[in-house]
């Protein structure tokens, strides 16, 4: 995986709102660019609605995070030293916020991505079971005649 499909990981993929649902099929079964394409269409037909509404909520988290922990600059400022807020706006911040709030992503996503990986993960997991046990239903029936 790290070599074989490093720039579309890195460029396409990275772009998909779908990424933490359809990223195990490129990672873990180890299909050709072909198939997997197949195999997400596969995983994705009727499922992507609840993926995308993931991808937001976590979107929304992370931005809400970030935020609150940019404001912590304002909340823990020594009285009368308070940076004015419409100079960060307007970009004349000094390098102490360029970089604060760079941090403070940073810090979210440190804090958010692993339960949305894991998250996108568990719908992987749903999604394929489903899939693979509807086909051992139709082959019980096949079988049994049921």
């Amino acid at each position: 995986m790290w070599w074989s499909q490093l720039l579309s990981t890195l460029t396409m993929r990275r772009l998909s709102p779908w990424r933490s649902f359809t990223q195990p099929v490129y990672q873990l079964e180890g299909l050709s660019f072909f198939e997997a394409r197949q195999r997400v269409k596969r995983i994705r037909k009727n499922k992507s609605g609840g993926a995308l509404l993931m991808t937001s909520a976590f979107s929304f988290a992370e931005m809400g995070l970030s935020l609150a922990l940019f404001s912590l600059v304002f909340w823990f400022a020594p009285r009368g030293m308070t940076p004015d807020f419409s100079q960060v706006i307007a970009g004349d911040a000094t390098t102490f916020f360029a970089i604060t709030f760079p941090v403070s992503y940073a810090l979210a996503i440190l804090l958010i991505e692993p339960f949305y990986v894991a998250a996108g993960f568990a719908m992987y997991l749903n999604r394929r079971a489903d899939l693979e046990a509807w086909d051992i239903e139709q082959e019980f029936r096949r079988a049994f005649g049921a």
